[in-house]
């Protein structure tokens, strides 16, 4: 039996040193496949010079650092351009408000040049008289001698020698027919018995002669009586106010508000008034 128990574990022996490392031989060989596949081929020796990483990361080191270098240059290049376009770009700021201020200095002298063409118009017909409205049948005989009796019946004082006329003529295109109203333009040879006439039908709207409605007004530019037009709500108001005002030359409004002799061309400078209604468009 002791036999027998002995020659059983010597064969126990025998396959442990026989068997089991031939199966972890096999296993090892089968670990050192896989990591030869997951790690790939390792490189091979070239005529005895084995390849380093070191020659690798300089080789790539220089690649980099080459590349950093144009990078660099590009940078640089577009930082110049960048600039040079700020630099540009300030200038023709710079040239524009410039040109700005030039317009608008171009503009104020335009406006100025047209209140003088208007002016200087206005000058021209300083001794014409309008008279507005007369029907062309009102005027049976001559032109000259209807107005020479309007002008004596508005006037007078002054005699029929005083009154010279240079001009009468119907204002516009010559009317169809005869129940039309046309205004009548004359020019008197003296500008003092112009004043004379004006003066008597300052406060006047409309004078009843020979059984007819006609007013008598200052001769001005189509450009002139727009602007007044437009400034009908200041003279309205003033009217209202009981204020004074007349019209100047070049073209203004004159009147005293708040005390102090006021000077106005449009209706935006009479809003900027201390005290003066905001709502004067309304008015229109």
């Amino acid at each position: 039996m002791a036999s027998q128990k002995h020659s059983k574990k010597a064969g126990s022996l025998k396959d442990l040193f026989t068997k089991t490392p031939a199966k972890g031989m096999a296993q090892s060989g089968a670990r050192e496949t896989e990591c030869r596949d997951v790690a790939g081929p390792v490189p091979a020796e070239s005529d005895g010079a084995p390849l380093t990483r070191a020659e690798d990361f300089s080789t790539l080191k220089q690649e980099i650092g080459a590349d950093i270098k144009d990078l660099k240059r590009e940078v640089i290049d577009l930082g110049q351009r960048v600039d040079a376009v700020e630099q540009t770009y300030n200038t023709q700021e710079e040239d524009l408000d410039c040109h700005r201020r030039e317009l608008l200095t171009l503009q104020d002298k335009n406006q100025d040049l047209q209140y003088q063409i208007e002016d200087l118009e206005n000058r021209s017909c300083l001794s014409n008289i309008r008279i507005k409205v007369v029907p062309a049948q009102v005027v049976a005989g001559s032109l000259e001698d209807f107005v020479v009796r309007l002008l004596r019946y508005v006037a007078p004082a002054l005699k029929e020698q005083d009154i010279v006329l240079d001009r009468t003529h119907r204002a516009g295109r010559p009317t169809r027919s005869l129940g039309q109203a046309q205004d009548i333009l004359t020019c008197l040879h003296y500008y003092k018995q112009r004043e004379v006439i004006m003066a008597a039908v300052r406060d006047t709207t409309s004078i009843e002669f020979e059984g007819h409605r006609v007013g008598m007004y200052q001769d001005l530019s189509m450009i002139t009586l727009q602007r007044r037009r437009l400034l009908q709500p200041v003279t309205d108001l003033l009217r209202e106010e009981g204020i004074r005002y007349k019209w100047g030359h070049p073209f203004r409004l004159l009147f005293t508000w708040q005390n102090e002799l006021r000077r106005i061309r449009t209706l935006e400078e009479a809003q900027r008034l201390e005290g003066m209604p905001q709502n004067l468009e309304d008015r229109a």
